[in-house]
């Protein structure tokens, strides 16, 4: 019953991210959808949570900068963490604490995800103008004409795999795993 509940959460949460992720796609990428695909995606913004957006005030960061940090850091703290959880396994008695290094990990992307896919997908956002060059819309002090962008674009593309993609596939693993134990009903 508590694994139930407790992957029950989990399959909410992975739906609110896709959500967040999905609301505000059109807007970060300039992307025009069709009419009702368009009036799906503006009802899912209502779930966006941007974790990251006042953070500029505190500190000057270029969207590069912000794309480096906003990546890497959550890499590191997780690593840590399951170096954390791999040094307990060897002790039974720890397997408590282990779960909750398991669902600080998981609820940790859940409130990064939206918000980090959200940097990186800027990455890929350029604005043309007449006679200045092409530059990058969510920081317009940053070309996207040289060789830099070119390596920043490449770098978003490996973290796209890592966060919108990769996050969303290991939850979608994890919650298939235990799909008996959330459903009884799929065993007959």
């Amino acid at each position: 019953e508590a694994v139930k509940s407790s992957q029950g959460g989990s399959y909410i949460r992975q739906t609110v991210a896709y959500c967040q992720i999905l609301g505000e796609l059109g807007p970060t990428l300039n992307v025009k959808f069709p009419g009702n695909f368009s009036r799906l995606v503006s009802w899912m913004s209502i779930f966006s949570l941007n974790l990251f957006g006042s953070f500029g005030c505190m500190m000057r960061l270029n969207h590069y900068d912000k794309l480096f940090f906003f990546t890497l850091t959550p890499i590191i703290i997780e690593v840590m963490m399951l170096g954390i959880y791999f040094v307990l396994q060897k002790s039974p008695k720890y397997q408590s604490l282990r779960n909750k290094i398991i669902n600080a990990i998981l609820f940790g992307n859940f409130l990064i995800l939206p918000s980090v896919s959200m940097i990186i997908f800027g990455t890929f956002n350029c604005k043309t103008f007449e006679d200045l060059g092409t530059f990058l819309k969510d920081d317009l002090s940053l070309s996207c004409e040289d060789g830099e962008y070119y390596f920043m674009r490449k770098y978003a593309l490996v973290m796209t795999l890592v966060y919108p993609v990769g996050i969303t596939a290991v939850n979608h693993f994890m919650l298939w795993r235990v799909k008996e134990k959330l459903n009884p009903s799929l065993d007959a």
